[in-house]
């Protein structure tokens, strides 16, 4: 089963986005994308929400059981 980490990851990888033009797009600091895909701090819901907008994936996209 993947990890949030691993699955944001991907999908930033698929869209082929850098850390850093994900971290505009979700209005969050590229250290916070850094940090989330290494699995060193969880993100809260409305980071989660954010982050689907800019990926353009629903949030079931991260549902990780």
């Amino acid at each position: 089963m993947a990890s949030f980490a691993d699955t944001l990851r991907v999908l930033r990888m698929k869209t082929g986005m850098s850390q850093k033009a994900l971290a505009r797009e979700a209005d969050v600091s590229a250290s916070l994308i850094t940090k989330l895909e290494r699995g060193k701090v969880r993100p809260s819901w409305d980071t989660v929400l954010a982050l689907c907008r800019a990926l353009g994936v629903d949030c079931s996209a991260f549902d990780t059981e």
